[in-house]
Formats: C-alpha cells, structure tokens, sequence
C-alpha cells in the first residue's frame, strides 16, 4: 500500500538528511501508525504466547450485497443492509462470527427469518436456528448504522476552512480497519464477491471496486423514501475484505487507459487538466507487468483515485486505487520529480496484493515485496540496467541500520511477532526494501530468464488465491532444481544484514581477498551462507581494463581465496550488483576507489566508491586533490546517473570542498535534485558564521524555477541559522508546491531558527486550511518552540488532540507526552474510554504511561 518512494530512494541514495525531510509519506501504511514496535512474544504473568494466528473462519463467504444509504454527506451517518451468503465446511454452521466495530446493529436475518445474535461492539454472533448443512448456502442479513466510523472510514465533511472543497468520504481496509463500517470476515485468508449499492445526494458520485452496472434515481428499501443518485458496483472475481473501497465525492475524470482496460483517473475539481502528466505512462506500465508476471491484468477495470486526508500514500484497493490529495503535478511543465514510482507499486499490487493475497499477515512482504520490486522493473524499463540497480542500492539504503541480527529480541520480515498487524508496515526487516532486495538477489542468483519463469509460475498457480511464503519458495525450487529453503530462512524468517569486512592484497601474481562477518553472530543468529562476487579491474596489454569475476563462497564467520592474476588490480569492487543484501566495508588504496568511481563496472560499485572517498582520511595532499576533482568532475556530469551524482556530491559535502560546490552551484547543474543536493552539501560543509558567497547561493537557490531547490533553499536559511532572512521563510510558508514541500520547508526552518516569530508562521500552518500533513508537521514544530508560548501552545495542543484527522492529532498526542502535559490526562482518558481503535487505544496509553512518569511536583506544576 508503506510517502512516494521516488522522492523518499532519492533521499535515500544521496543520504542526505534534508532530501528525506521533504517527503514522508509510505505506500499502503498508515502514517501514524510508522514506528518502530516493541517486540514482545510471551507474557510473563499469564504464560500466554503473543505471537498472532489467522482467526478461524465460521463459513466459507462467498457473496456479500452491500446496500447504503448517505442521506446527507455532511452528517457523517450512514445506513446499511448487507446481505452475506456463505457456505459450510466440514460441519453445519450453527454460529456465525463476525467482525463489527462500533456499529448500531439493528436487525439480523437468516434466510430472511430474524436471527438471535449478540454484539459486543467488536464482534457480532449470529445464532443460526436450524444449522446450515455442509452442501448447501444461506443468507446473513444484517441492518445498521455507522455514524463517523473512522478509522476504517474517513469522512471530510465540507467547511469554512476549505470553501472550495465538496464534502467526501472515503474508506482504508487494510489492514483490518473495513470491520468499523460493514461486518466482515476481516482477514486476508478469505475472499468474496461483492456487490455495493450506494444510495448518495444528487450530485455526488460513488467509486468503488470493479465495475459500474447502473446509475439509478431512486431510494433504497434502507434509508428514507427520497430520491437520490443510486451507484450499483459489482466486483468479480472474489477478493478479501480489506480491499473493499468506497468514495463518495465530486470529482473530474479523464480515462488514460484504453479499450481493453479503462483506467478511469478521478481527482479534486479543476484538476483535471494535470491528469495525463501525471498518469499517462499507467498504461505502458500494465504492458510491462503483464509481459513481466506473464499474467494478463485481472480485473474489469483500474481506477485512481485523489482523496482528502488520506492516511498512506496509495491503497491498491482491487481495480480501484486510493491516492493521496496531492498526488497529481501542480506544474507538471515545472516538475522536479514524478509520482511513477507510486503508481507503478499501486498497480502492481492488482497482481500482488489483490489478485494474490498474503494468507496471513505474517507473509506481507508477498504483497509488498513484489510491488516495491516493481517499482525498481518500471525504473528498469525506462532507464536500463543502471537506473534499476541504483534503484536497488535505494532500498538498501532504506534499510539503513534498522535491520539488525539480533534475534529473538528483534523479529525477522516474515514473523507472527506483532501486537497488531499495521505493526508490520514499521518493522525494522521492512517488507517494502528488504522483500525487494529479496527478490533481486533471487533474480540474481538464479538468472533473469529463470526467476521470471517462475513468478510467471507462481502467478499462474496461485491466481485468486492466499498464499504464505513457502508457496513462492516451492515455485521457485520446482522450476530452478535449486534447494531454497536456507535461503528464505536467512533472508526472510530470520532478522538482521550481514556486515562483511573484506581486504585484499597482491603479490607475486597472486591476489588475495580476506573476508569475515562482522554483526551479531551466535546460536540465534549465525552467520550467513552467502556467494560474495567481485568485479576485479586489471590492466589489458592495449591500455584497456579488462573485468575479472570471481564469487567466494562465505559459509561461516570468515573465508578467504587466493587466485593467479597477472598484475596488480586497478580496484576490486565488492558485490557490484547488490547481489546479497549485504553492508561492506572494503579496504583498498585511494587510487584505487579513484579507478572504481571514475570506470566502475556498475553504478553500484561507483556509488561504493563515491561514498567512500568521502568518509575517508587522506594524507597525500595531492591525492587528496584528485579524489576532489573527481568527485566534482562525477557531480557535473549529465551522462552520470542522478544517484551517482548525488553520492558525489554529498561526498563534496563531507570532506567540506566548498569552493567544488560553490562552482557546481555557479554551472546550474540540469537537474533539480542534483542543485537540490548542492545546497544540502553546502549546510553540511560550511564554516559557521557561513561567507558570505554561501548565502549568496542559498539566496540564488530560492530562486531557482524548482519548488524542490527552494525548499532546501529555505531549509538551509534554517539551518544557517540566517534570521536576516526570516522574510523568505515567510514567503514559503504562503506558497503552493507539489506536495506542499514548500510550507514543509517553512516549518523546518522556522523550527531551527527558534524565534517567536517561528512560533507565530508556524501556528499559522497548524489552521485547519491547511493540508492534514502540513499541519501535523507544524504541530510537532510548535510543540519545539512552546518555550515561546508555553500556556498557549499546551491549551493549543489539548484541542488538537481531540481533532477527527488522524495524522494532527496523532501528533499532538506526541507532543503532549513530550512536553509532560499533565492537564491533558483527563481527557486522554475520556478519549481511551471512547474509542475502539486499537492503535489509537495504543497511542493513548502510552502518552498516559509517560504523564505518569512524572515526578509528582512536575504534574501540580504543570
């Protein structure tokens, strides 16, 4: 579904801080909900496990009828009939179980006869009098209304703050949040059809999964008898219940698909004109998955779809994706980035996600793995080998150090060891990059000819189907021969990353490498079995360089070989596909990284190189020079890629070559992430108080035509700490950009500058005029600078909290237990008491916990 990741890998292959604080936003996962866990697997007091199992099944469901009724959009009440058909198992079904938060059940029926049941606020038990028989189906019919069931269903009623803005709803299943406006089987290891039918005001339009039968005027037998726009959408084949979408809203659309496949972009009013710009290539993606997966698009249709206040990224509900609000180019003659990497990982979830479903939660990676993996394909399909692998090189830099090997304290990315499953999204062995990594070093140990043959397999074999994975990894032994099993325990069921120490020397015609794992090696976690490559660079009698390969084996801690060559190598470059995900520390000469960066054979191993010339002590001052002239000559260079120009440049930044950067600034490098980076690298490596030819190209730098370059422009005021130029901030802070990364710079700034002024533009983006994001954003920044207004920004925060959006009021919640702000328990308490949601019950108790920390003379204080 986890911030588009475009923006967020190109943060990740330049390293650099500023670029990741532009954006923020995962796929699929709900934003508040990204953090780390705690991980916990038995509880002491009761004996019991923690791991989480898939829930029984009370029926085979195989059909679900939804009627709905909105009688007004600004009520945030909605009325429901539903009628679920389902089927025995083994035995006659004399219960019925069902999830159901917070709705006002009024009536059940079975096959049309009232039914006893029972209703907790959780979980509904239907009485089935007689039982079922095995060989036959039945009917569960259940009335009901919902009134603001959010989390599950987010209603954006129409304000003041945004007079432009209809009213709009809109629903997020996964991963079982769909059970607080419709009773469902709330698993992914069940799938059914459906069938909606939505009764709204005249004038609103309904989206959901599948097709449009018919378009009615007309009432609902559930509702009131007054005509309205009436929507029936039918879903076939089956799908489970975390993808069953609604939207009901105004919009305009244009279809970027064709004949075959309608793919219907619906966006806010006025918008519709930046549509193909941004969507046009959806289906040249389709194409390129279908040929890919060998696996025709399965549903009728592929809807997009921009909403108000969405928790993620995207959510590839079937044949309908989700998008967040401003996911469509505000200049797309003007941009400096695009939204393909999301929208190729939205669309290839219909595949991977929809189409084939993890059984459990457990086996997510399944679903995102594979759609993360095709983001790196649709990079491969427009750029080559060195676009995918420097996509490659982004996930694990995504990683980061967050995947550790230190189990059974840290689970592993297929793991049972969650307290609830959006946990998942937040994991440390995050199933986003690492299930991609997995997949490309399956893809590369097996050859591309045969791993696609087999996903082609896998597809075709599990079509409509749960899968866990050790299905993938049976496809993948039948048609390779290869035995799989300690590859999927190391890489998938286990946690953590080799870290690999290599060192090399060269004697009398023979070379030889020295390797040994360096991460947390015992019982628990032993070391890898790993096939390392190198790329080794020797001279040819012609002047030329010629590549030798050689793969050593590593089986435990260490392993070394020794092998013939005829002269000395020019560099040895370590794992120059990524093919194990694994982190190297290589040890070679200066000239030699100099050789690997300026000739390479991958850009892999050239981004090894530049990051490492920046991280290391050089004595030669005339080397020192050299290794600075290239790295600047690698930055200016239109014929490198942007990856390996940003690790130059962050390189510059490290070993605090101003007067590089300052000319690459001057030349007005062709792309914007690539003068972008300069002005990070500038923040980086400049004396503080900064000359005054610094401040003279962050000034220019605002005034670059990109929003991306003058919101690292504004970014670095703050950080310089340049209060003269207060007036730019302020200028940002009202200013429109794609993704509002503009106001984001804003906050940040205003942030580090620390005035009441800051305080004052940062409150000012906390109005409810403001984008949900933006403003949960200033929120945590206002909480920051509350020394300025310490009892205005606490009342502020109490109102805050108590907000419907989710992203605001999750932050203030934060900030509250950051702050110690005492008074707010009763009202944290009046919230815990109310709400069913989980996480929510979660992020509250936790915020209490810390108020009760306090020592008692802080709580009367405060």
């Amino acid at each position: 579904m986890p911030l588009t990741r475009s923006i967020i890998l190109s943060a990740m292959i330049s390293g650099s801080a500023l670029a990741a604080a532009d954006d923020s936003r995962r796929c699929c996962a709900r934003i508040e909900h990204m953090y780390r866990p705690a991980f916990t697997v038995f509880d002491e007091a009761t004996g019991r496990s923690l791991q989480q199992y898939p829930p029984d099944r009370s029926a085979d469901w195989l059909h679900m009828k939804l009627e709905i009724t909105i009688p007004d959009m600004n009520a945030l009440r909605l009325l429901g009939r539903q009628t679920l058909t389902y089927a025995p198992f083994a035995s006659p079904v004399e219960f019925l179980v069902l999830d159901a938060v917070d709705l006002d059940i009024s009536q059940v029926r079975v096959n049309g006869h009232p039914a006893a049941f029972t209703y907790d606020g959780e979980q509904l038990r239907v009485t089935v009098e007689p039982p079922t028989p095995p060989g036959s189906t039945a009917d569960v019919s259940i009335d009901y209304a919902a009134f603001d069931p959010k989390p599950g269903l987010i209603w954006v009623p129409a304000s003041a703050a945004h007079p432009d803005r209809p009213a709009q709803l809109h629903t997020l299943g996964q991963t079982n949040w769909n059970r607080f406006w419709f009773p469902s089987h709330d698993y992914p290891n069940d799938r059914l059809t459906t069938e909606m039918v939505v009764a709204v005001p005249e004038g609103y339009e309904v989206i959901g999964n599948g097709r449009l039968v018919l378009k009615e005027r007309g009432w609902l037998a559930i509702g009131t008898p007054q005509p309205m726009d009436i929507y029936t959408w039918v879903q076939e084949p089956g799908h489970p219940t975390y993808l069953v979408s609604l939207v009901v809203g105004k919009f305009r659309t244009v279809d970027v698909g064709d004949r075959r496949i309608p793919m219907p972009v619906h966006v806010p009013l006025g918008r519709d004109g930046d549509i193909k710009a941004t969507y046009g290539n959806t289906m040249r993606m389709a194409r390129l998955f279908e040929s890919r997966f060998n696996e025709p698009y399965p549903w009728d249709r592929y809807a997009q779809t921009l909403v108000w206040n969405f928790a993620a990224g995207g959510m590839e509900h079937t044949a309908s994706t989700t998008m967040y609000d401003y996911a469509i180019y505000v200049d797309p003659q003007a941009r400096d980035g695009d939204l393909e990497p999301l929208i190729a990982h939205e669309l290839a979830h219909q595949w991977f996600g929809d189409m084939i479903t993890c059984r459990t939660w457990q086996h997510l990676w399944l679903n995102e793995g594979f759609a993360t993996y095709s983001e790196g394909l649709w990079e491969e399909e427009l750029g080559g080998d060195v676009s995918y692998l420097a996509y490659v090189q982004g996930w694990l830099d995504e990683l980061g150090d967050n995947d550790e090997a230190l189990a059974p304290e840290q689970p592993g990315m297929a793991t049972r060891v969650f307290e609830h499953a959006d946990d998942m999204f937040g994991m440390p062995a995050n199933p986003y990059p690492k299930g991609a990594l997995v997949l490309h070093a399956l893809r590369e140990s097996l050859g591309s000819d045969l791993f696609f043959r087999a996903v082609g397999e896998y597809v075709d074999r599990f079509r409509l189907k749960e899968v866990e994975t050790d299905d993938l990894r049976r496809v993948l032994e039948e048609v390779s021969g290869e035995a799989l099993e300690q590859f999927f325990d190391q890489w998938v069921y286990r946690p953590g990353l080799p870290r690999i120490n290599a060192t090399y020397a060269w004697q009398d015609g023979i070379l030889r490498i020295e390797l040994q794992q360096v991460q947390n090696i015992n019982a628990d976690n032993p070391a890898f079995a790993l096939d390392i490559p190198f790329d080794i660079a020797i001279p040819a009698e012609d002047g030329s360089t010629r590549i030798r390969r050689l793969t050593i084996p590593m089986k435990q801690r260490t392993a070394s070989v020794s092998a013939p060559l005829s002269a000395a190598p020019l560099y040895v470059a370590i794992d120059p596909r990524l093919t194990n995900p694994c982190r190297y520390t290589l040890v070679q000469p200066v000239q030699a990284w100099m050789a690997q960066l300026n000739g390479g054979s991958t850009v892999i191993a050239r981004i090894q190189a530049a990051r490492v010339l920046g991280g290391i002590a050089i004595e030669d001052p005339q080397l020192a020079r050299a290794s600075l002239t290239l790295l600047e000559s690698v930055a200016a260079s239109r014929t490198n890629h942007r990856s390996l120009r940003l690790a130059a440049i962050q390189s510059l930044g490290e070993k605090e070559s101003l007067s590089a950067l300052l000319r690459l600034a001057e030349a007005r490098p062709d792309d914007a992430w690539v003068r972008g980076a300069i002005v990070d690298a500038l923040v980086t490596c400049s004396p503080r108080p900064i000359p005054n030819v610094v401040e003279q190209a962050v000034l220019m730098a605002w005034a670059d035509r990109s929003t991306l370059v003058r919101g690292r422009a504004v970014r670095a005021i703050g950080a310089f700490g340049l209060h003269d130029h207060f007036h730019v901030v302020r200028q940002a802070a009202g200013a429109d950009a794609q993704d509002d990364r503009l106001r984001l710079a804003a906050i940040a700034a205003a942030r580090d500058l620390d005035t009441p002024e800051s305080l004052a533009i940062v409150l000012g983006l906390t109005d409810l005029r403001h984008a949900d994001r933006t403003r949960a954003r200033a929120i945590a920044a206002a909480a920051e600078l509350a020394h300025h207004q310490p009892s205005d920004v606490r009342k502020r925060l109490l109102s805050w909290a108590q907000e419907r959006d989710a992203a605001p009021s999750s932050e203030a919640l934060r900030a509250i237990g950051h702050l110690g702000v005492a008074e707010a328990r009763p009202i944290l308490e009046s919230m815990l008491q109310r709400t069913r949601d989980p996480m929510r019950k979660r992020e509250l108790r936790e915020v209490l916990a810390v108020l009760d920390a306090l020592p008692r003379s802080a709580r009367a204080d405060r």
